[in-house]
């Protein structure tokens, strides 16, 4: 009885050994220091997640991805630093590209992804790149259906870029009142102007008017004044 407690002992002892060493980050390549001095200003350096032919791929960010007034998208756009590594394992040289490999939650190459959720958010991800590029440069996609709630008569400015220096291209109205048969048919705050928002970009929305397909962008300073449906 003694015998089989202490071996019971031992298989668990070893068990969690095993899964301690499976949890325990993987030590970063030698190659990651040298190339540090290579990743491009406004960029900071993220993990060092393959070697691969005397190439390094090295994941950057935006600088400013932290802040919490310039937050970074989780659907932004991946790019990774391609760093040349000579036959010592220093870095040469780096290219900042787009990074269009999947996503691994798991780094054991035993695992082909079983539940089917990194499948699931490359899709996503290869959808939302599709509608980014069909966007302004800089803007992330978004689809949102809104209305506006705006009381100035003049209306809710409409922009042609996000700037208020671009040129106006035209207003959505103010809550409006209808009167049909000289009663008024109106709901208590009015009818108001609907519109999808397609995109974000430096504080602005973009959106596309429901009516005719007109697209232009109004301040997130103006968000009180605008409410999303969906």
């Amino acid at each position: 009885m003694q015998k089989t407690a202490l071996l019971s002992i031992a298989v668990v002892a070893s068990l969690v050994t095993a899964a301690i060493a499976q949890s325990a980050p993987e030590p970063e390549p030698a190659w990651r220091a040298s190339a540090l001095a290579l990743v491009p200003a406004g960029f900071i350096a993220g993990e060092a997640y393959r070697t691969a032919d005397m190439t390094g791929y090295l994941v950057v960010y935006p600088a400013n991805a932290n802040d919490p007034k310039s937050p970074a998208s989780v659907f932004a756009a991946r790019q990774v630093l391609v760093v040349r590594l000579d036959k010592d394992g220093r870095a040469l040289s780096a290219e900042l590209k787009p990074r269009s490999d999947a996503t691994r939650g798991n780094r054991d190459t035993t695992m082909t992804d079983p539940d089917g959720q990194e499948s699931e958010f490359a899709k996503s991800h290869a959808e939302l790149a599709a509608k980014r590029a069909k966007l302004p440069d800089g803007a992330e996609p978004c689809n949102l259906g809104a209305w506006s709630e705006d009381r100035d008569p003049k209306g809710l400015n409409v922009r042609t870029e996000p700037s208020v220096k671009s040129r106006v291209l035209g207003t959505l109205p103010p809550p409006y009142r209808l009167k049909m048969g000289g009663s008024e048919n109106t709901p208590e705050d009015g009818w108001l102007t609907e519109f999808r928002i397609i995109g974000f970009k430096d504080g602005w929305w973009g959106l596309v008017e429901s009516q005719d397909g007109v697209r232009g962008w109004w301040r997130s300073l103006c968000s009180n004044q605008v409410t999303n449906c969906s």
